[in-house]
């Protein structure tokens, strides 16, 4: 995850270190981690958050920013037809895309 590298080897100030480690530890305790993706079979699996999830939304764009600043290219997708659900919550759902699909 472009996050991870850029905590880990990037040129960040004290402020955005901080501002870095504030946003995965937000996203570490918010968001469940299903155990279906643990399994092979799910590994092309697309999280995806819904419309509800607006606070999480709201971060991932400070966070996408914070990426940007520093060279880290982050892509933001929306869809309707997500692919295969093989999980989903109040605030997210993971998709396999179909065959042929593709983001």
């Amino acid at each position: 995850m472009s996050a991870h590298t850029l905590r880990d080897e990037g040129d960040l100030t004290p402020d955005e270190h901080l501002e870095l480690h504030e946003a995965l530890s937000w996203f570490n305790e918010q968001l469940f981690v299903p155990k279906v993706l643990e399994q092979s079979e799910h590994r092309c699996a697309i999280s995806w958050f819904k419309p509800a999830a607006e606070e999480a939304i709201r971060r991932m764009w400070h966070l996408k920013q914070l990426l940007d600043r520093h060279g880290h290219h982050v892509e933001v997708l929306r869809t309707l037809e997500p692919g295969s659900v093989v999980y989903e919550d109040d605030w997210q759902l993971i998709a396999k895309p179909r065959k042929g699909q593709r983001f």
